[in-house]
């Protein structure tokens, strides 16, 4: 819940990967201003590609409800510095319903697509590395939806 991750924040404001869950929990309850300071929180962080994903995410979902233009773009900028990061998240975002807004864009599809042919092709690979503890779990709930 936010409460939870806001006390995770707060411990460690400068943690890309705490401000970016929060910031996906924020976009998906509709709190399009808070998702995005988060974004550009966890941008100052020195994300990783995984946390890069997550910035992705966020756009994404905002891109429904303000600047769809500009926030898809931004979207598309960071899937691409996640997936050149770690081509093995193409897997991962090709099914995440958080990048649902980008779907039918045919950058989202190009830039996946060339991802997958060459990188790795098992998930499992990235998996492990990119999640730790409660962005785990975050994960697992992301992807059974």
């Amino acid at each position: 819940c936010i409460r939870d991750r806001t006390k995770i924040v707060n411990s460690r404001p400068h943690s890309a990967s705490a401000v970016a869950s929060r910031g996906i929990l924020f976009a998906r309850m509709g709190n399009t201003d808070a998702a995005l300071r988060d974004a550009e929180a966890a941008a100052e962080s020195s994300p990783t590609s995984w946390e890069q994903l997550q910035i992705a995410g966020i756009h994404a979902m905002v891109s429904g409800q303000r600047d769809q233009e500009r926030n898809r773009a931004t979207a598309l900028r960071w899937l691409a510095r996640a997936v050149r990061g770690d081509v093995a998240l193409a897997r991962v975002a090709k099914g995440d319903a958080d990048l649902a807004n980008l779907r039918g864009d045919p950058g989202f599809s190009r830039l996946l697509d060339n991802a997958m042919t060459i990188g790795p092709t098992s998930m499992d690979k990235a998996l492990p590395d990119q999640t730790k503890g409660a962005d785990r779990r975050l994960l697992n709930q992301n992807h059974a939806a």
